[in-house]
């Protein structure tokens, strides 16, 4: 497996990732509101202007029979979790832990906004609420943050 930047080309396979993998595990969470929002927010083009912006944008690139495939994709704004996603077939391999701690040695990752039923994940990553649930949200999501980074450590 590789972990690397990615690249223009890749945009729209990034999102594909993000789609298939949102429809798998989240949406059923999120109301048409809350999905649609969620949709224009992990298009290709809102990742590549992320991108082009200078967030952090990287593809987990697997081989698969013999040919190498994008299986995994996270995007990291001022140290802020923004998209985190592996193909429901790949995920149990280890992939979003090598993803998640190639980002965070390139950019520290300490905030999150989780699906509510990627919870479970970050907590394994060392998140904790930061606080409630918001109520009144489009999209809903839990705020998080890393237990494990003092303040000082963000500075």
């Amino acid at each position: 497996m590789n972990i690397r930047s990615i690249t223009p080309s890749e945009f729209q396979q990034a999102a594909e990732i993000v789609r298939i993998s949102f429809d798998h595990r989240s949406a059923q969470d999120q109301d048409e509101d809350g999905q649609r929002i969620f949709r224009a927010f992990s298009s290709a083009d809102a990742i590549q202007k992320r991108f082009e912006e200078g967030c952090l944008s990287l593809v987990a690139e697997k081989k698969v029979e013999d040919e190498s495939r994008l299986v995994g994709f996270i995007q990291v704004k001022q140290n802020h979790l923004l998209l985190f996603f592996v193909l429901p077939e790949f995920q149990g391999q280890g992939i979003a832990r090598a993803l998640f701690n190639t980002a965070d040695l390139a950019q520290p990752i300490l905030t999150v906004n989780s699906s509510p039923n990627a919870e479970a994940i970050y907590a394994q990553l060392g998140f904790v609420h930061s606080h409630p649930e918001p109520e009144n949200s489009p999209i809903r999501h839990i705020p998080m943050k890393r237990a494990d980074i003092s303040a000082a450590d963000s500075c």
